[in-house]
């Protein structure tokens, strides 16, 4: 049932990111190496998810984390193309064995 709800949750995501109807919402792009980089050098992010969005888009979306300061990114990728869908603090990573509902 989570993974239904997780794989829903980012496919929401990814569509809002390439979708081709208005969307109000605007989010930063630029070039994949570029935030990549970023990611990892000057916020010292490291991916801990990666998946295929099952929408129309087919983008990747990833969830980054910096576990020292619990700063954690989401971003949706595709091609060359990489989009900030969300960021945020105090990320906790839950196990899967935990019996934490969400």
């Amino acid at each position: 049932m989570k993974k239904h709800m997780y794989a829903i949750l980012l496919a929401g995501l990814s569509a809002s990111v390439f979708a081709t109807e208005k969307n109000d919402t605007e989010l930063f792009c630029d070039d994949t190496k570029t935030i990549v980089n970023t990611l990892k050098e000057k916020y010292k992010e490291v991916p801990i998810l990666l998946g295929k969005t099952d929408d129309i888009a087919k983008s990747t979306m990833s969830v980054w984390v910096n576990f020292l300061t619990k700063d954690w990114t989401i971003i949706a990728t595709k091609k060359d193309m990489t989009c900030i869908v969300g960021t945020g603090s105090d990320a906790t990573l839950i196990s899967h064995k935990s019996k934490t509902t969400i």
